[in-house]
């Protein structure tokens, strides 16, 4: 196993990769009403118009409350198996089940806000009974752009 103590910075063909592949976590995202500029999770929610309040049961039929995490693993595997096809990782390395904090401390070292950031999004993904609610998605999405703008960040340093 790698040494994942401190911080690494990986190259820039690397980090170019990574964001390349990203961008179908990020899709996933987006295909389920997600977008960049919703609210922050640390922000109060703003008060609901009249055509978005509750029915007269209480809830709410504007989307989905409950996502399937099966759906968020098919495109964390895909993010990973570009990450496999572009030599970013080998394949022998993260056979069977991979977590994606693994593979971004292999990269970036344990002690990398891009790291701990990728615990978070991991935790927030988890679900219950497979299914992971609007709110843990929303703060996923969340960390995952956060994640994508820091390794632009990297990106510009590498320049």
């Amino acid at each position: 196993m790698k040494n994942r103590k401190s911080i690494k910075r990986p190259k820039r063909e690397v980090l170019t990769e990574i964001l390349d592949g990203l961008r179908e976590i990020e899709a996933h995202f987006e295909m389920e009403g997600f977008a960049r500029n919703e609210i922050k999770p640390e922000e109060e929610p703003q008060a609901e118009t009249p055509e978005e309040e509750d029915d007269e049961y209480g809830e709410d039929f504007s989307g989905p409350s409950a996502f399937d995490r099966e759906d968020i693993e098919v495109a964390i595997d895909v993010f990973i198996s570009h990450l496999v096809q572009t030599a970013v990782i080998k394949k022998q390395e993260h056979r069977g089940r991979h977590p994606l904090s693994d593979i971004i401390q292999d990269l970036f070292g344990e002690d990398h806000a891009i790291s701990t950031m990728t615990l978070s999004f991991e935790e927030h993904i988890k679900g219950y009974f497979d299914l992971v609610c609007y709110d843990d998605m929303q703060k996923a999405y969340f960390e995952l752009s956060n994640i994508r703008d820091l390794i632009q960040a990297e990106v510009a340093k590498t320049k």
